[in-house]
């Protein structure tokens, strides 16, 4: 296991990639990746700008490569609620 973290480029398609086909399975609290899964999503503004942690891999679309993230933002409340009670 490698303890550098690896960059993949990726195109973000916000979470009306999949509206036709999908549509009621991609929620707001989503964000849709064409690229990479199996991580967490980190992106930044510019080549200077800290990472930050945007979404979780949740499920992907086989049919067009595609990964659906669950939203960091939308879920900080749930992890520290699993977190508080777990430990």
């Amino acid at each position: 296991m490698s303890s550098t973290a690896r960059v993949v480029p990726s195109q973000l398609f916000g979470n009306g990639c999949a509206y036709g086909y999908w549509v009621g399975m991609i929620a707001y609290t989503s964000v849709c990746v064409q690229g990479d899964s199996g991580s967490s999503l980190v992106c930044r503004g510019g080549s200077e700008d800290p990472w930050t942690i945007v979404g979780f891999a949740s499920w992907s679309l086989t049919n067009c490569a595609v990964t659906i993230y669950a939203r960091a933002a939308s879920t900080v409340s749930w992890i520290q609620q699993t977190i508080l009670a777990t430990y």
